[in-house]
């Protein structure tokens, strides 16, 4: 049989040796959120690191979505690089590509983008050779249609080959159905914050 004077001595010990740890833990850094069992005189210990990537951005929808976005920026950064676009650029002729003749107001809701920043990219892509602007579209002679150029043309391939890879690559980062849902829910949620 075993000592009754022993196993208590034995609990104390092991409960100090818990409060010891349970100390130690919480002095470098890691707030204890599970129990210790005595029944078995198993010390179960949940950690959570107490930094400010713990608990506080878990939940934080602000800045996993920058994070998320960052990622996917530099993927549409390396892909686009090739044509001397920034994805938003790129983005937009493509948008021109498929819908020639749009005016800024049309492209601003295509892009869900401010006038004054459809109009900064029009601006920078019309420089770069991809589009031209020509007045008197849809019977408004004070509206401009954008329209692609020869250069654009000759590009259109291209970039449709740069967004269907961009898409392969998120479908294995995400799996096809989760990326469709994942995506729905964005826009979903966008509408409902306006």
């Amino acid at each position: 049989m075993t000592d009754p004077c022993l196993c208590r001595i034995y609990g104390i010990l092991l409960k100090l040796n818990n409060i010891l740890l349970i100390i130690g833990l919480f002095l470098w850094g890691v707030v204890i959120e599970g129990v210790v069992h005595d029944t078995y005189r198993i010390l179960v210990v949940h950690t959570t690191n107490i930094s400010y990537t713990g608990v506080m951005f878990e939940r934080c929808l602000y800045f996993n979505l920058n994070a998320l976005t960052r990622a996917v920026n530099r993927l549409w950064d390396q892909a686009f690089s090739e044509f001397g676009l920034s994805p938003a650029h790129a983005y937009l002729v493509r948008l021109v590509l498929a819908k020639p003749g749009l005016s800024s107001k049309q492209i601003s809701r295509e892009l869900k983008l401010e006038k004054s920043t459809v109009a900064r990219f029009v601006e920078a892509v019309d420089k770069k050779g991809y589009i031209q602007r020509k007045k008197n579209i849809h019977e408004d002679a004070r509206e401009i249609g954008i329209y692609p150029s020869d250069k654009a043309r000759r590009i259109a391939g291209k970039l449709e080959q740069k967004g269907d890879e961009l898409y392969q690559k998120m479908i294995a980062g995400f799996g096809k159905q989760e990326l469709a849902s994942f995506v729905k829910a964005l826009r979903e949620r966008e509408q409902k914050l306006k």
